[in-house]
């Protein structure tokens, strides 16, 4: 669809593609592997477009919705076989944030959202949905960089 929408873009010189992402294509949650990759996927094809379309007055932005009252995960879900090593980790996810039954939004609460970010003449290139999702990307992002910093002598001795 993106590919099919940019020449008309371009040649108008303005637009705004909306991907729809995830805070889980931000930072990861076990048993979610596979939904995670496929966000991850969508998180570098979106930055990387961005790049490459601005000078032709196209924005681009990543909505980055945390967990909403929705289906996801129920009927419509398909799931592996059950491995019962696994089963103490399943049953701490409750006490991880973003998993409680308080910490789902409602799917009607960003809409106003949604027609702020289209009514922008700077949006950005990501925009969390939710409560959230900036707290844990921030904590997630400071701990990756202070882990990063412990190893930059490392890091660097591999460049030669």
């Amino acid at each position: 669809m993106t590919q099919a929408a940019l020449p008309i873009l371009r040649a108008q010189g303005h637009g705004h593609i909306i991907q729809l992402s995830s805070v889980l294509g931000v930072w990861s949650l076990p048993t979610l592997g596979i939904y995670n990759a496929t966000k991850f996927a969508v998180e570098g094809l979106s930055e990387a477009l961005a790049s490459e379309v601005k000078d032709f007055g196209i924005h681009v932005t990543l909505i980055e919705p945390n967990g909403y009252k929705t289906e996801f995960g129920g009927s419509s879900a398909v799931f592996g076989d059950q491995l019962d090593v696994y089963n103490p980790l399943k049953e701490s996810l409750t006490k991880i944030e973003g998993l409680g039954p308080d910490d789902y939004g409602t799917p009607e609460a960003t809409v106003p959202a949604i027609l702020t970010l289209i009514d922008s003449e700077n949006p950005p290139l990501r925009l969390f949905l939710g409560k959230l999702g900036y707290v844990k990307t921030e904590r997630v992002y400071g701990e990756k960089l202070q882990q990063w910093k412990e190893w930059k002598d490392v890091s660097e001795a591999a460049h030669g």
